[in-house]
């Protein structure tokens, strides 16, 4: 039998030794998850107060699935390239994962924001209410696949540890650096929140160990307590999402 609190330990001794960390480094460990789970990828201007209404319904449905202790995990990606909205250096590599999709499908006539749910083309779509139903189908699903983190945060650099329970030569490891919640000004002088924002993304062969380590940096100004880490396993040949996991420090709703 898997004892995933024996391999937690595991993995944190893994952390600490190859990196050599000290007691001031933040150290985070997520065992590996066989629950379902719903990766929600948001692309749009997510700095227009036009966003707030459609991003609603993915913040409600991920403050909810912490109380239930689901796997819901928005990605929400800015491709608006606006200098005042976080993350603007990411302006091109978020644009081009959305054109990922864009080439796999032939989004090019969809309206912003859209929303894909692990990787799914049925689930592409411009309506609120039809990302829930994507979000419970989803949740309906228990993968057959499973991704083991660490994660350890030192400065302006994070260093990921991931260990899948697999390998498959089709498949690339996407790992999205999230930042959980700010406040904003938005251009017409109203206040809000945004949440889940992608902070820094990259994409990855699968080692043929299935296991990997690899450096991203962390923004300025921002504290591990701010973001989590979020690695996903997706087919090259599908786009479907597989496998996924988190790391956070405390709840994102909070």
């Amino acid at each position: 039998m898997f004892n995933s609190r024996g391999y937690q330990v595991f993995l944190i001794a893994l952390i600490l030794a190859a990196t050599g960390s000290s007691r001031a480094d933040n150290v985070l460990v997520a065992t590996a998850n066989e629950q379902p789970f719903a990766i929600v990828e948001v692309f749009g201007n997510v700095c227009s107060p036009d966003y707030g209404n459609s991003a609603l319904v993915v913040d409600y449905a991920a403050e909810k699935a912490q109380k239930q202790k689901q796997q819901i995990l928005p990605l929400v990606f800015n491709i608006s390239g606006e200098s005042n909205c976080p993350d603007s250096n990411g302006f091109e590599t978020f644009n081009a994962r959305f054109e990922e999709y864009q080439l796999r499908w032939s989004l090019n006539s969809l309206n912003s924001p859209v929303f894909i749910t692990n990787g799914r083309q049925t689930s592409v779509t411009t309506l609120p209410q039809r990302v829930r139903n994507s979000i419970n189908l989803a949740l309906k699903t228990r993968p057959q696949r499973t991704i083991s983190l660490g994660v350890k945060i030192k400065k302006q650099a994070a260093t990921i540890f991931y260990d899948m329970d697999f390998y498959e030569p089709a498949v690339q490891i996407g790992i999205a650096l999230v930042e959980k919640a700010r406040s904003y000004t938005f251009a017409d002088g109203r206040t809000g929140v945004l949440r889940n924002i992608v902070r820094n993304f990259h994409l990855y062969r699968l080692d043929k160990s299935g296991k990997g380590a690899v450096l991203i940096r962390v923004p300025a100004g921002l504290r591990a307590d701010d973001i989590q880490v979020v690695v996903f396993a997706q087919k090259t040949d599908t786009g479907q999402i597989i496998a996924a996991n988190v790391c956070r420090t405390t709840p994102a709703n909070q």
